[in-house]
């Protein structure tokens, strides 16, 4: 609880007065010794009315300091420090996540509630993954979570899950730049897109993050380009199912379309004959049809990469990250200088795990994504309440608040962040998000204190008078500079029910243990990459003949998921100790 301001008052000016007078004391005892010093040296030192100046001036200059000191004349207003810090009065032991701290009112920072979501916001340099995203990060392994890693800086965090992860949990690795430390998934295998919706979602995430911004520029096209993928994609899961992958999918859409148009209206399904009739009717119109070819083909253009095929052909594991049978922690690395191109892809695996893994009855998991904005997930802003109750904790990490509302749009990103009840915000070197955060925190009353002298007489004698004023005003609690100027590793910061619920603070960095798992656990040569390319190549050919060969190692009946039922409660979670303080 905070000291009232009248008693912290009462406090400094007594403090100020012994200050004074020690200063005061010592002033005049300096000038008696230099008097008594200066008239001994000429012999009049023992003088009585020699003694009697050395006294009374010593008194007289220490007055002097004591009035000079305690009454410069008028001061200034000041204005007493707004709060940033806030108690909730709520005692809590400890939280799901901790966080030591260097200095500050709060000693430890307790998440308590890591299911109702973390956004972590801060310019490079501010420390933002040292401080937060890798000690919440090696907690999560050190629980037994399962769920999805997004390291936009591989290998940033893909070490620290080798290291951490326990042996029960199995961990993979998704890297298009070095295919030493790869896996290989399926993001569109038959038994995860079982329905039509599921491949008109994923056609959705590919094409709108490769015309970047949300692809809502060129609304119709868009729309348009992602009809014509979801029915390659449906129709690959539904006729072909031994090519429905990625990348059989991508060669299939540079085929001609007049030919992929009479593919799909040969189809046995009937939502692939009728969803092709717009297409169909498309052909008569060159210039609308060249645009949505247009549209299409020049984003995909740039997927077609012989290491991009490897990765997205093999199926070394499934997308069920978080089934309690077989838990699992993926690491989606990414890298600045290819981020336009592996971007859609790692797009696509994210929206897939996250659909996968937010179903009832899955093991406890998280959902981590540094660098949001690089990478669009189509209506994330309603995952979040479902993964609640669904035991996924989402943890999103952004520079700032401009880039994330380029990529989702002003009304995504404010009902993105409206779902984010843990909210950590360091340096921000781009204005407008400081101001953001300044405003989040609000005004509040803060008294003004203005300090006068004055002089005074009676008629006998001069006196002088010193008083105090005190007034109300409004002023922001947190200053825009005030959010510029923080340090790295430091964070202003708003937790969701636990004992502090604003709070500013030095976050303590936590000791990396060392990795000695993360190393290259597989070769793959040029000539696999081209044996590949070629092979797939080859299939779409004689897929566009019509004379589809039988696979060589056919895939079994592809099962409707069922759900999966409750996993027992794991005994190592800790939980957060919550009571009322009273």
């Amino acid at each position: 609880m905070q000291q009232p301001y009248e008693g912290r008052e009462f406090w400094k000016v007594i403090g100020k007065l012994v200050v004074f007078t020690l200063v005061a004391a010592l002033g005049g005892f300096l000038i008696h010794m230099v008097l008594e010093a200066m008239f001994h040296t000429i012999g009049m030192g023992r003088w009585p009315t020699v003694q009697k100046i050395e006294k009374w001036a010593g008194w007289g200059f220490g007055l002097y300091f004591f009035v000079q000191l305690a009454a410069p004349g008028t001061k200034k207003p000041s204005l007493s420090k707004a709060s940033v810090t806030t108690r909730t009065g709520l005692r809590v032991k400890t939280g799901v996540y901790n966080l030591a701290t260097q200095e500050g009112d709060i000693r430890t920072i307790k998440i308590t509630k890591p299911t109702h979501h973390t956004l972590i916001a801060g310019s490079p340099g501010s420390g933002k993954s040292f401080s937060l995203l890798e000690p919440i990060l090696m907690q999560a392994m050190q629980q037994g979570k399962a769920g999805l890693v997004y390291d936009y800086k591989f290998p940033s965090l893909a070490p620290l899950v080798a290291a951490t992860v326990p042996e029960e949990t199995k961990d993979y690795y998704i890297n298009f730049d070095d295919l030493r430390y790869s896996h290989r998934v399926n993001p569109i295998h038959p038994q995860v897109m079982t329905e039509m919706a599921y491949a008109k979602q994923f056609a959705t995430t590919i094409v709108k993050n490769l015309a970047g911004n949300g692809g809502d520029s060129h609304a119709f096209f868009t729309n348009s380009a992602i009809g014509y993928l979801s029915l390659i994609l449906w129709y690959l899961r539904t006729e072909q199912p031994q090519y429905c992958t990625l990348p059989h999918a991508i060669l299939l859409a540079f085929q001609e379309t007049e030919k992929v148009v009479e593919l799909l209206e040969r189809s046995r399904d009937s939502v692939i004959r009728t969803a092709v009739k717009p297409i169909r009717t498309a052909l008569k119109s060159s210039n609308q049809l060249a645009a949505i070819e247009g549209t299409l083909q020049q984003g995909l253009q740039t997927l077609i990469s012989a290491k991009l095929f490897w990765v997205l052909s093999g199926n070394d594991f499934r997308l069920d990250l978080n089934n309690p049978k077989d838990p699992k922690v993926l690491v989606l690395g990414n890298t600045a200088k290819l981020d336009e191109v592996y971007g859609p892809i790692l797009a696509l695996l994210a929206t897939v795990a996250l659909k996968e893994m937010n179903q009832p009855g899955r093991a406890e998991s998280i959902f981590m994504v540094d660098e949001f904005p690089t990478i669009y997930i189509p209506r994330f802003e309603t995952y979040p309440a479902t993964c609640r109750s669904n035991g996924v904790e989402v943890i999103i990490g952004i520079q700032d608040f401009a880039q994330m509302e380029d990529r989702y749009g002003k009304t995504m990103k404010n009902a993105i962040l409206g779902t984010l009840s843990n909210q950590f915000f360091g340096m921000q070197a781009n204005l407008e998000s400081a101001k953001y955060v300044s405003e989040l925190w609000g005004k509040e009353e803060v008294q003004t204190i203005s300090t006068s002298q004055g002089e005074s007489n009676n008629g006998h004698r001069q006196g002088s008078n010193v008083g105090q004023s005190f007034s109300l005003t409004q002023r922001q609690r947190i200053q825009v500079q005030d959010v510029s100027n923080l340090r790295q590793g430091e964070f202003y910061g708003k937790l969701f029910q636990s004992d502090y619920s604003t709070f500013k603070a030095q976050i303590r960095p936590v000791n990396r243990p060392a990795s000695p798992r993360w190393k290259p656990f597989q070769e793959v040569t040029e000539a696999m990459l081209e044996a590949n390319f070629s092979r797939i190549e080859r299939e779409i050919a004689t897929l566009m003949q019509g004379f589809p060969p039988k696979p060589l190692e056919p895939l079994p009946p592809i099962p409707v998921p069922k759900p999966t039922p409750p996993p027992a409660p794991k005994p190592n979670r800790p939980e957060p100790d919550l009571a009322d303080d009273f």
